[in-house]
């Protein structure tokens, strides 16, 4: 079998980080000689190019989406994407005229490559797909999105229904995915499958130290009293769909009671976003506790630094910081929105309510109560390392992974 991964995006955020590990995995089917070869197509050259070189062979094949992006997903375009992501027709129109020769291009590439399976990352871009449908080839989408996802502008729910006559098996990254874009079918049947994200094998053994660490090294320093501030992580890029103004307001109650306390932000930031928050925080008298770090590449530099992590999102469709934190002994705060609820489970803290007040009151509670009880913080930094080592490991998506293919 000759498998071809169809990437929609060049960058490594939370798909491309997938895609990596899913060339981990042929990978190991090609040393085990189940699998013949693989090779990833990319629309451009970019960091996902780099981080896969010397894993996996790849081509570059300009290629465009179906949906329009809302944010800045095309960032090294410079003025155009601000223009393309604030104007979804124009994006779809120019896509329109470039789809065709996109699909041509790759349907003679997986002829030449002899391509038997065709495994698109994300359904924004449709080309592999079609590919696979011209040539005759069996399909797997790999599904990350849902219908309504404030990232991307979706002009019809008929895409999904073209999805899954396109495809030999839909993989979906939660149940939360799998419900909402094919509620009358049956799931973990014999076409649409539940396979949870998960960390590198990389980024797994560097948050398991992590997580040994917390629970040696730390628990002493905690029950002899010792004075440490303490630090609430928001992680991911600084954007709407992130939602860092709830972080802010529940931050601002949290260092009423707690002045010992500093909120921190990791990653990029999409600037209008950026602008609205600082005035927020302005506003709100904390500017001196509020930290914004930026993109850090070694993870070491956020998850030991930080002693909660709070998941404020409007929705996730898989959240991986949050699956990261579990793994590293950091106890995650969020609420039961998109698959939050579903990804951590009764292991970590899930707020219910849906009135914004009451909500920040219980992130607020919940920060306090894991701050201040050694006890309470270290029972629910176990009860996750255990969810993680159960739901999202490596291991346990690697196996999955190989016998979805291994099933065609």
């Amino acid at each position: 079998m000759r498998v071809v991964l169809v990437s929609h995006a060049s960058g490594f955020h939370g798909a491309e980080h997938i895609l990596y590990n899913l060339s981990l995995v042929l990978r190991e089917l090609i040393r085990e000689k189940k699998v013949e070869s693989s090779v990833v197509v990319l629309p451009r050259y970019g960091q996902l190019a780099r981080q896969i070189k010397g894993i996996v062979d790849f081509k570059v094949i300009p290629m465009s989406w179906w949906v329009a992006p809302r944010v800045q997903f095309y960032s090294e375009l410079g003025n155009l994407s601000h223009i393309l992501s604030a104007n979804p027709y124009l994006f779809l129109f120019l896509s329109s005229f470039i789809m065709p020769f996109s699909i041509l291009v790759l349907s003679g590439f997986i002829r030449k490559f002899g391509g038997d399976l065709i495994w698109s990352n994300s359904v924004v871009n449709p080309c592999g797909a079609f590919s696979s449908a011209i040539l005759r080839k069996k399909h797997i989408w790999h599904i990350h999105e849902v219908y309504g996802d404030v990232n991307l502008f979706f002009p019809t729910k008929k895409i999904f229904d073209v999805a899954y006559v396109l495809s030999s098996k839909l993989l979906c990254v939660s149940n939360f995915v799998a419900k909402n874009l094919f509620p009358n079918k049956k799931i973990n049947s014999e076409k649409i499958f539940v396979i949870y994200n998960s960390p590198s094998p990389e980024r797994e053994k560097i948050l398991k130290e992590i997580f040994q660490r917390k629970i040696t090294g730390k628990i002493s320093k905690r029950e002899k009293g010792e004075k440490k501030e303490k630090i609430i992580g928001v992680i991911g890029k600084i954007s709407q769909q992130k939602n860092q103004i709830l972080a802010v307001k529940v931050f601002s109650h949290l260092k009423q009671i707690m002045k010992d306390t500093k909120l921190v932000f990791f990653g990029d930031e999409d600037k209008r976003y950026g602008a609205e928050l600082r005035k927020v925080i302005q506003k709100l008298g904390i500017s001196d506790s509020v930290v914004f770090a930026g993109f850090k590449s070694k993870i070491q530099d956020i998850y030991e630094g930080i002693d909660v992590l709070l998941v404020p999102s409007v929705f996730e469709t898989s959240s991986l910081v949050s699956i990261e934190a579990m793994a590293s002994g950091v106890p995650v705060i969020t609420h039961d929105v998109g698959a939050l609820g579903e990804t951590v489970g009764d292991a970590g803290i899930v707020i219910k309510n849906k009135d914004e007040e009451k909500i920040i009151q219980d992130f607020v509670l919940y920060a306090e109560k894991l701050l201040r009880d050694t006890d309470f913080y270290f029972e629910v930094a176990r009860r996750q390392f255990q969810r993680f080592q159960e739901h999202f490991s490596f291991e346990s998506f690697s196996q999955k992974i190989k016998n979805l293919i291994l099933s065609l």
